[in-house]
């Protein structure tokens, strides 16, 4: 009897040997091999061609063109072609008043912001008409150089010089001047610092002077 039972226990140990292999390889057979870390690989890094900065290029400053658009001046009755996207103002004897009592009508303008009228600096550009006469004016145009020159049709005096007193330093001022039906026509130019286009722009402005009556 003791035999037989030692050969049970011996049979069931056995089978339970095998059972239990069986079970292990099970599990690891279902194990998530997808959850497995990846392998770290480094990513090759291909060397950036070498690149020599080409020099820097200094800058070149070109002055924008100006364009012109036509003003006509009714009152008076001429015709010009003034710079486009200025400040500008005209004003009739009835504006003026006591500020300049022998002036009939101004046109001014500038690039900047026009000063009030009675300034002793009204724009860059000033086509003044008046009743004044050229002896009236002499005093302003005594430091500057005389040519003759042509405006409108009329003949007229040119005067230029750099004017430095108590009112302007280093001042580039152009005037034309001539009398038609009894008024005096000045077209003046007057800029600090001027530069040559600067005063070209003016040029053009009287080279369109036109009478329209």
């Amino acid at each position: 009897m003791s035999t037989a039972i030692s050969r049970s226990v011996a049979a069931a140990a056995a089978v339970l040997l095998v059972w239990g292999c069986a079970t292990q390889t099970a599990e690891n057979s279902n194990e998530n091999v997808n959850a497995r870390p990846t392998p770290s690989v480094s990513p090759t890094v291909e060397p950036s061609p070498s690149v020599t900065p080409s020099p820097s290029a200094t800058p070149t400053t070109v002055a924008t063109p100006t364009s012109y658009v036509e003003y006509e001046n009714k009152a008076v009755g001429y015709r010009i072609q003034r710079p486009d996207k200025w400040y500008w103002q005209h004003y009739i004897r009835s504006q003026i008043g006591e500020n300049s009592p022998l002036v009939d009508d101004y046109f001014m303008a500038d690039r900047n912001t026009l000063p009030a009228l009675g300034s002793e600096y009204l724009g860059r550009i000033v086509i003044e008409v008046s009743r004044r006469t050229a002896a009236d004016v002499a005093d302003s145009v005594a430091s500057l150089t005389k040519t003759d020159a042509t405006v409108g049709g009329i003949t007229a005096a040119r005067y230029e010089g750099i004017r430095n007193d108590e009112t302007a330093t280093n001042q580039t001022t152009v005037v034309y001047q001539f009398v038609k039906n009894g008024s005096l026509y000045r077209l003046i130019y007057a800029m600090e610092n001027s530069t040559p286009a600067d005063v070209a722009v003016f040029e053009d402005v009287v080279k369109s002077f036109a009478f329209t009556q």
